[in-house]
């Protein structure tokens, strides 16, 4: 996976707003329907994985992105979950993974 390539897509997504950080505002993006697609940390705990186990939004686990390298990309301290609410981002993003 292109972590740089990961990063601009990213980061795209955070200036237009189409990102959604955290446990707790993805699981609200998806019950709206907002949510295109969830990105785990490799380091994600297993229980907040199997918490998104039912939800019908596309998934992938970043390899070789742990919690500190995904809250550099959104500018935060650590980042486990994110939820891009863009189609096409999601796409592309999709085809890195």
């Amino acid at each position: 996976m292109n972590t740089k390539k990961l990063a601009s897509y990213l980061g795209f997504a955070r200036r237009a707003r189409t990102i959604v950080i955290g446990r707790t505002a993805v699981m609200a993006g998806c019950k709206r329907g907002d949510v295109k697609l969830i990105l785990f940390a490799s380091d994600a705990s297993g229980k907040m994985i199997r918490s998104f186990e039912n939800v019908k939004v596309p998934s992938g686990k970043l390899n070789n992105v742990n919690k500190l390298m995904l809250g550099q990309m959104m500018q935060r301290h650590e980042v486990a979950i994110v939820g891009l609410c863009d189609t096409q981002l999601a796409r592309a993003i999709l085809t890195l993974l």
